[in-house]
């Protein structure tokens, strides 16, 4: 089974992903993303959907930290360089899920490209422990 590691960094859970396109398999772009076991939706910034060209296909109500709102809805894809053992040694190996999830779209900021939801997360099992974390899916 494939797994990611990572440690906290200011106490944020931090990893890199793999965000493509849903209609385009080998159009992607490495971003970092926040771990938010709070959050539903998989969300990723207004930069990946425009460097991505991207399309909406419908809206979804999300809560906000000021409220409800109806963001834009954007089918893609959800990657990891996962953590795999060979027999030469340790390597990273990338992986997507096959099918694509229905994201939305948020504010720019200055810590991360994507918000990683339950959508994603609940499709492996997630560790926290002492300042670490491990994803295995």
């Amino acid at each position: 089974m494939p797994t990611i590691r990572g440690s906290l960094n200011g106490g944020q859970p931090l990893v890199g992903v793999l965000i493509g396109s849903a209609l385009e398999p080998n159009r992607f772009r490495e971003c970092t993303a926040l771990i938010d076991t709070g959050c539903t939706i998989t969300g990723i910034t207004r930069t990946i959907v425009e460097t991505l060209g991207l399309v909406h296909t419908t809206r979804r109500l999300v809560a906000t930290p000021i409220g409800e709102a109806r963001r834009k809805a954007y089918p893609f894809t959800v990657g990891f360089l996962a953590d795999s053992m060979t027999g030469v040694g340790s390597v990273r190996a990338p992986y997507s899920f096959p099918e694509p999830v229905l994201g939305v779209d948020f504010v720019e900021n200055s810590g991360f490209d994507v918000l990683l939801g339950m959508d994603i997360l609940g499709r492996g099992r997630l560790l926290f422990e002492h300042g670490t974390f491990e994803f295995t899916f």
